[in-house]
């Protein structure tokens, strides 16, 4: 299983050992781990929180260990993108009204 890294947070955490603890119950073994993206050769900084649970007798599961970032965003991005993909002047607009309301609050994005 894969989840935002938040499943393990001081909030969530209740809930995801009881969900650990009833796959316990059904005989499996969970092993559980936040793993970020950018540490396994993806240019993302991504946390998330991978689970392997295993049924019955097994080997001690490890989760691999990182591997060096050797791409760059700009690497895996394609030179040539339909204008569909791109924000409409409308869009950027709105977006930048909306961040200056929310940095006027202490909210903003930027």
């Amino acid at each position: 299983m894969e989840n935002v890294k938040a499943l393990v947070s001081k909030k969530f955490a209740p809930t995801f050992l009881k969900w650990i603890n009833t796959l316990e119950e059904l005989g499996y073994t969970s092993y559980y781990k936040v793993l970020n993206s950018k540490d396994y050769g993806i240019p993302q900084n991504r946390e998330r929180i991978f689970v392997v649970s295993i049924l019955n007798e097994h080997d001690i599961y490890h989760f691999p260990n990182p591997i060096p970032l050797e791409k760059r965003l700009k690497d895996v991005l394609e030179d040539d993108v339909d204008r569909k993909y791109f924000l409409s002047d409308k869009a950027i607009v709105g977006f930048l009204k909306h961040n200056e309301n929310h940095e006027a609050k202490g909210t903003g994005f930027i």
